[in-house]
């Protein structure tokens, strides 16, 4: 009876031993599936939200442009019509000589472009010498400021602007002659503007605005024959600035002109 007993003893211990391990096994499985479907659903949850369609539109601003504006100056004389140069605003008369009446003109100047012009600079230049350029004295200078002229006559200041041995009047004589005042403007120009300084209005606007320039020359009454038949000429050159900036003002003797190096 005892040995029977032990071999059932036996196959009861390994029935047992083999249930226990199965269900360790299949704790093991659970877990492994159980990790698995965490691990899947996270995957499926993280997919699903890369997913997720949101609506959208969108739209243009198109063909945007940039164009610089102009600063276009025009000039007018007695008998010009508007152009960008006249010529022989200033000529005098076949019989000028000593004693002649002085001869004074208008130049008119107008900006035509989109942007406006701060202040107007003015000098000569290009002289032929053939005689007269010092027979002929410059004696009146004037301007209008706003389309009316305030000064009557600038020739007094000018004279003596620029530097010691480059004033305008460089011999110092009380006269300003044509080749004296051509010789300054090789260092120097006139600058007109409207107001204070510096400018906070253009002296040219962009809207058609007329400003004059006036000078006038006479014929030195002291000369003799020497100036019998000669000649002289110049221009005068007159640029327009959208910004004081882009000048060095070397003096001013008002609140609305002065001169530049």
């Amino acid at each position: 009876m005892g040995a029977p007993f032990k071999g059932l003893d036996a196959e009861a211990s390994g029935l047992m031993i083999a249930r226990k391990k199965r269900k360790e096994d299949d704790r093991k499985m659970r877990k492994k599936l159980l990790a698995s479907v965490i691990v899947i659903g996270l995957l499926a949850l993280s997919m699903g939200l890369g997913t997720v369609a949101y609506f959208s539109d969108t739209g243009y601003s198109k063909n945007s442009n940039f164009s610089a504006g102009t600063l276009i100056l025009k000039l007018q004389d007695n008998d010009e019509a508007w152009r960008d140069n006249v010529t022989s605003t200033w000529s005098s008369p076949s019989n000028w000589c000593p004693g002649a009446p002085e001869v004074v003109n208008e130049l008119e100047m107008k900006n035509t472009g989109t942007c406006g012009a701060d202040l107007v600079s003015v000098h000569g230049e290009n002289l032929v010498e053939g005689g007269l350029e010092n027979c002929t004295f410059l004696t009146t200078i004037t301007y209008t400021e706003g389309g009316s002229y305030l000064y009557s006559n600038l020739i007094d200041y000018y004279k003596n602007t620029g530097a010691e041995g480059k004033k305008m009047d460089r011999n110092q004589d009380g006269n300003v002659t044509l080749w004296e005042f051509c010789e300054w403007s090789k260092d120097y120009s006139m600058v007109f503007w409207i107001g204070g300084w510096p400018p906070t209005q253009p002296y040219l606007d962009n809207i058609g605005s007329v400003e004059k320039l006036k000078l006038g020359f006479t014929f030195d009454p002291n000369a003799g024959n020497e100036c019998q038949g000669k000649t002289a000429s110049f221009d005068l050159e007159v640029t327009a600035y959208q910004s004081y900036t882009q000048i060095t003002l070397a003096g001013k003797g008002g609140t609305c002109y002065g001169y530049a190096s």
